[in-house]
């Protein structure tokens, strides 16, 4: 019985992403410089504050998701969800965000399934 509602689960998922024509990518970003978090310069400082800016107008357009970073030292890295009708769509995003035009992080664009999502999400 329960090999036949994970059936069920993994075919109702796979109906609704067919019937949806936005689908999601991940784009996971990094600062080129692993030594970023702790000697940003005032001009990336800007930069990162116009980064969270364009993330900021794209999550009220309904393409984003989610984003967030991960600060860990050397290891910070940035996720971003995004909802796009293609991948090139979401490869623009990342390509337009302020901070990777700049030249400060660098970043990838990888296809997403949202499986699970909260009703409700609240920031800490």
């Amino acid at each position: 019985m329960k090999l036949q509602a994970f059936v069920l689960f993994l075919t109702s998922i796979t109906f609704a992403q067919q019937s949806s024509q936005k689908k999601a990518f991940l784009i996971r970003i990094q600062p080129v410089r692993p030594t970023f978090v702790v000697d940003a310069t005032k001009e990336e400082g800007k930069i990162m504050g116009d980064h969270f800016q364009y993330l900021k107008k794209l999550t009220a357009e309904g393409k984003v998701v989610l984003a967030g970073p991960s600060i860990n030292g050397e290891k910070t890295f940035g996720l971003i969800v995004v909802e796009t009708d293609t991948k090139e769509e979401a490869q623009s995003i990342m390509e337009n965000d302020p901070s990777y035009k700049a030249g400060i992080q660098k970043g990838e664009v990888l296809p997403f399934r949202i499986a699970l999502l909260r009703d409700s999400v609240k920031k800490e």
